[in-house]
């Protein structure tokens, strides 16, 4: 059985790019969390996700967007990420997109 509970860390490529952590919470099916990451340009710093794992596939909704700054209108309102889990479930590798049109890949590694 796939096990994504913890922490992850790993690259953000695409309009977006720069360093991620991630932590996941699963329960069965269920999965959510909060990502983090730093691009060093303005816009949001950290989202949450809420998903349904099927499989090896990873489905999740991006919500809850945090700017760096307060009043910044960087953040989008909902995005979507979609990811291929590895068999040993210590590797995810997948894409995302957000309400503003930007979108690019993930590449996250189970931290131990």
């Amino acid at each position: 059985m796939i096990n994504l509970n913890g922490q992850w860390a790993g690259l953000l490529c695409g309009d977006r790019r720069g360093q991620v952590l991630a932590r996941i919470f699963q329960r069965g099916s269920r999965v959510n969390g909060e990502i983090d990451f730093a691009d060093g340009l303005p816009g949001f710093s950290r989202v949450r996700f809420s998903g349904k794992l099927s499989g090896n596939i990873l489905a999740a909704r991006l919500h809850h967007f945090e700017a760096p700054s307060e009043g910044s209108d960087s953040a989008p309102r909902r995005g979507n990420f979609l990811a291929e889990v590895s068999l040993d479930s210590y590797r995810l590798d997948g894409n995302w997109s957000t309400s503003t049109g930007a979108a690019g890949d993930v590449v996250l590694v189970k931290r131990l």
